[in-house]
């Protein structure tokens, strides 16, 4: 989805005290509102690089105070006001029972059945020749020769809104033709349903994920929200059998899984979407940290990231997070900035805090559009990003300095005249690196593969495979 939340901050207790660093108030208490308003603003906050090296040491006192472990809640956003809510152990534990309502369901919940895979790719509501919309892609590897994608589609409505549906499909020749295996849907039992930015994962035992949102109530947004995912046990069988959905989450749409130590993490967005359609739950707002328990099929809610739109609606978030060398967590989202248009935060504590988000300068300019972090094979971090303000440069960084820099960059989709967007990286043999995206989502409505090599990125002699995997006007 395309777009930026106000969160409420947690309600503070009598015993809590302002904030002092050398001497001086950084911030004070606004009883009116239980809020800690902090005296800087947000550009003269200091905060760590997205990379660790000896400047980190360097940075204010700021940072300590904002993230410091069982001291500081998160950052909360009213208007352009930054707040910081400082806590005793009281309010720790008060957050801790807040986490346990991620667990409860709520008052309303407007999607409260599983979707169904439909098996018949001729049936016109379905049918690849008649799609009016293609996007948000996602790739995964599930064996040796096969690869398994996903992505958002509709045969009635040019964009995104109720009745979108995900398609399932898979390639047994590295990336180059995919056959579509059918579809995951709510029509014709609830049209009012949607299916939102479908996400695949491949688990430590073999067996394929696909997380996906859902939003109901036929609107393009319902306030709600609602993270569903589904199991392939066999995903490399001639013919796969997927497992009946289940729901991870009453709220937000997920993401996909990453490790942190030895754990496995995900993140699960909860939209603020517009004025006309605002959320339900104001809790629930921004982007949350859940551990998943891929083994019982479970997630469980850790921290919320600070907000990062300065009181404006509209936030998809989208976010991305990558353990760093040093053992810290760095994240990445989409925002509404002029020249950078996506932002980082780090946290140093298992992800139960972060610091304020800041501007991602050293990959300006980049799009307020979902971006795609992790590492090759080979330990580089990778970055996939929109290397414009427009969604049209999509390309490929390596960094070698835990994204202090990108030294090492090339261009894999270079058309100015059409979007492209949406990158999710797969891996293959030999330093390939596979980005699946979309290009015109209602105009060109393909599903494109983009093959580079790591090792000729870093020579500077990449040339870029790309192939069109899934195209209406040449089936």
């Amino acid at each position: 989805m395309d777009g930026l939340p106000v969160i409420e901050a947690p309600k503070l207790g009598e015993a809590t005290s302002a904030i002092a660093v050398g001497g001086g108030r950084i911030a004070q208490l606004d009883t009116g509102s239980s809020r800690w308003i902090i005296d800087a603003k947000p550009g003269n906050i200091r905060s760590p690089v997205f990379s660790s090296d000896a400047s980190e040491k360097k940075q204010s006192n700021l940072e300590d105070t904002v993230t410091r472990k069982d001291k500081v809640m998160p950052i909360a956003m009213k208007d352009t006001r930054p707040y910081a809510v400082a806590a005793a152990k009281q309010n720790i534990d008060q957050t801790a029972k807040s986490s346990e309502s991620f667990e409860q369901r709520p008052k309303v919940v407007y999607v409260d059945s599983p979707a169904r895979i439909e098996r018949n790719i001729n049936d016109a509501d379905y049918i690849l020749s008649g799609r009016r919309y293609q996007a948000t892609p996602t790739i995964s590897r599930s064996g040796p020769n096969r690869y398994w994608a996903a992505w958002r589609a509709d045969n009635k409505t040019a964009g995104e809104g109720p009745g979108n549906f995900a398609v399932l499909a898979y390639s047994d020749d590295k990336n180059k033709s995919f056959k579509e295996y059918g579809y995951l849907t709510y029509s014709p039992e609830h049209p009012g349903n949607q299916i939102v930015d479908p996400m695949l994962w491949t688990d430590p035992d073999g067996r394929l994920w696909l997380f996906y949102g859902v939003l109901g109530n036929n609107q393009h947004y319902d306030g709600v929200g609602g993270s569903w995912a589904i199991v392939n046990d066999s995903p490399n069988a001639e013919d796969p059998v997927w497992s009946e959905p289940f729901r991870l989450s009453y709220h937000g749409v997920p993401r996909v899984p990453i490790k942190v130590g030895d754990r496995w993490y995900m993140a699960i967005d909860g939209w603020r979407f517009s004025a006309e359609e605002p959320p339900m739950y104001m809790d629930h707002v921004g982007p949350h940290i859940y551990e998943l328990d891929w083994k019982k099929k479970r997630v469980k809610h850790v921290s919320r990231l600070p907000p990062n739109n300065n009181g404006q609606y509209s936030g998809f978030f989208e976010t991305e997070f990558v353990e760093r060398k040093d053992g810290a967590v760095a994240a990445l989202l989409r925002w509404q900035g002029k020249n950078s248009q996506v932002l980082f935060s780090v946290s140093k504590d298992g992800m139960r805090s972060w610091t304020p988000w800041q501007d991602y300068k050293v990959i300006a300019p980049s799009s307020s559009s979902r971006v795609w972090l992790g590492r090759t094979p080979s330990g580089r971090l990778l970055l996939c990003w929109n290397n414009d303000t427009v969604r049209r440069t999509l390309t490929v960084g390596l960094s070698e300095d835990e994204g202090r820099s990108w030294k090492f960059k090339k261009i894999i989709e270079p058309d100015a005249a059409i979007q492209v967007s949406y990158p999710v990286v797969a891996f293959g043999d030999d330093s390939e690196i596979f980005v699946i995206y979309d290009s015109g989502r209602d105009s060109n409505r393909q599903i494109r593969v983009s093959k580079v090599i790591e090792q000729e990125i870093i020579s500077g002699s990449s040339k870029p495979l790309v192939n069109v995997i899934s195209d209406p006007a040449r089936q």
